[in-house]
């Protein structure tokens, strides 16, 4: 057991990523449920929305790809990016 717990301290990566993957999940599902009292609740309506929402994630994806690259520490640069990113989620119901 103790092999385990040494082979996961090199890779705190994993984890940042893990988390910030459902956490991009829970965002889109709670996004689809709310903007369903707008958009109405059509499969064409629910596609639009998840497209925008993974083109934003597209765009992110490329522009922070060079942001990261060129940082000392991308893997703090990502978890930082992705506690802002929950932060904007949960203040979103409050604009």
């Amino acid at each position: 057991m103790a092999a385990t717990s040494v082979a996961h301290r090199g890779r705190p990566g994993l984890a940042v990523v893990a988390v910030s993957g459902a956490g991009a999940f829970v965002v889109a599902f709670v996004a689809v449920r709310q903007l369903e009292l707008v958009f109405g609740r059509t499969p064409q309506a629910n596609a639009a929305i998840l497209a925008g929402l993974l083109g934003g994630l597209a765009i992110g994806s490329l522009a922070g790809d060079r942001v990261l690259l060129r940082g000392s520490s991308p893997i703090r640069l990502y978890g930082l990016l992705a506690v802002g990113s929950a932060i904007a989620a949960l203040a979103t119901p409050l604009v």
